[in-house]
């Protein structure tokens, strides 16, 4: 069954639409959207963590290209749900991904999440593009992933597939380097650290 499109999904519309991207592949205005507020039955850490910190308890709550909304608990089941999106073709919708102590948006009242984690991925073309939304990085709010080597790959990737907004083309990455990107985070539920990352008013 498809799911409707998450509260957190229509807060970041404005990524740049198929034309200006081939006109400005290097530039994407996205603004910061508005904070999502946490679960206040929840202690939540500074990183997104709850005090209960046993990896065993990990849950991440993913909304798929697919349309099907999956939860996952512990790493094992995480790293194949990972593995699982990497395989699918992202043609009109993106894929979110937020991880906590707990299975996030159970009702229409929440629990809600104060990160997001947002893939397209085109696995014929061994590319993906992400998009890291936390409201409690110091340094970057909203980050696309970045590729420092030229040329940029000849990949349009979807960005909200509500608007129909595509990734800038320096946000797209080898499907490899983000995999271990979506490993990183959900071992440290920070951004990660092994790709390079571009604040949205860089771009």
């Amino acid at each position: 069954m498809r799911h409707a499109r998450s509260e957190i999904d229509r807060t970041v519309v404005a990524a740049p639409r198929l034309e200006q991207v081939q006109e400005h592949p290097d530039r994407c205005e996205i603004p910061i959207p508005p904070t999502v507020r946490p679960d206040p039955e929840v202690r939540y850490l500074t990183d997104g963590r709850t005090m209960n910190d046993d990896v065993t308890s990990m849950i991440v709550t993913a909304s798929l290209t697919t349309g099907v909304v999956r939860a996952t608990h512990g790493m094992r089941e995480s790293v194949r749900l990972v593995d699982e999106i990497l395989k699918l073709d992202h043609v009109e919708w993106e894929t979110t991904l937020s991880v906590g102590d707990v299975e996030f948006r159970r009702t229409k009242d929440g629990p809600f999440p104060n990160h997001q984690l947002r893939i397209s991925v085109r696995p014929s073309a061994g590319l993906a593009a992400l998009n890291y939304m936390d409201h409690d990085d110091p340094l970057m709010q909203i980050a696309n992933s970045f590729n420092p080597k030229r040329p940029l790959p000849n990949a349009i990737l979807i960005f909200n597939g509500t608007t129909g907004s595509v990734f800038p083309r320096t946000a797209v990455i080898p499907v490899a380097d983000a995999r271990n990107a979506l490993i990183e985070w959900l071992e440290t539920r920070k951004r990660p650290t092994c790709i390079e990352w571009r604040p949205y008013d860089a771009y």
